[in-house]
């Protein structure tokens, strides 16, 4: 009886071992070449404006990503939303990002529609939001599938909003980096139709922006 307690202890270390070392496995692949250097660029963006032309050119050089533009104006009420006379300190990540990718004939469907995070022909996708003081908004993706990075990289790190995503009516976790980014990790979603929703509120007395970046590992190949 004691060894077969002994047994049991031993397969459940291994067990244990081996999913911790998959898990670190996974995380080591989510956080790729291309998310290293979408958080460098939005980090030189947030440290001096005047880096816009710096990054343009590493964002050019790299065409593993997209933006996250298939977020529309449903998702951001009126009210939500920072309008150009509204104070908030943000990166324009946005316009800086749209303008690349309206020159690349490739990422083009047809003469109106870009690709976006919806697309299989890429892995990784950014998009900036601004929230005023006391708003919330809520916007849904689809067509993700396998393991997902979602990260939120808030412009001010002691201003932060509330962040939340659910996979599939699923909470999932949030583990705070050691640069204040908000990580988000999917081991696995099993259907490019089930649907991720992420919640972002703004408790602050401040407008303030927070940077998306997702990582979607349903195409590997494509976040070598």
């Amino acid at each position: 009886m004691i060894c077969m307690k002994k047994v049991l202890i031993i397969i459940g270390f291994i067990l244990l071992f081996g999913s911790a070392r998959l898990y670190g496995q996974i995380k080591g692949e989510l956080y790729d070449a291309t998310v290293q250097e979408l958080l460098k660029c939005v980090e030189m963006l947030k440290q001096d404006p005047d880096n816009i032309l710096k990054v343009s050119e590493m964002l050019e050089k790299n065409s593993k990503w997209t933006m996250m533009n298939e977020i529309d104006d449903s998702c951001y009420p009126l009210e939500a939303r920072c309008r150009i006379r509204d104070k908030v300190d943000y990166t324009n990540i946005n316009s800086l990002a749209f303008r690349i990718e309206s020159n690349r004939a490739s990422s083009m469907v047809s003469a109106s529609s870009f690709l976006n995070g919806n697309s299989p022909h890429y892995n990784h996708s950014i998009y900036e939001l601004m929230v005023k003081s006391q708003a919330e908004i809520m916007f849904t993706l689809k067509y993700r599938k396998g393991p997902q990075l979602f990260l939120a990289v808030p412009f001010l790190p002691d201003e932060k909003m509330d962040v939340s995503i659910t996979c599939n009516g699923i909470n999932i976790p949030m583990n705070v980096t050691e640069k204040g980014y908000m990580e988000f990790i999917i081991d696995n979603v099993e259907n490019q139709s089930d649907p991720i929703v992420v919640r972002m509120r703004n408790n602050s007395e401040k407008n303030l922006s927070a940077i998306i970046i997702n990582h979607n590992m349903s195409n590997r190949k494509g976040g070598e």
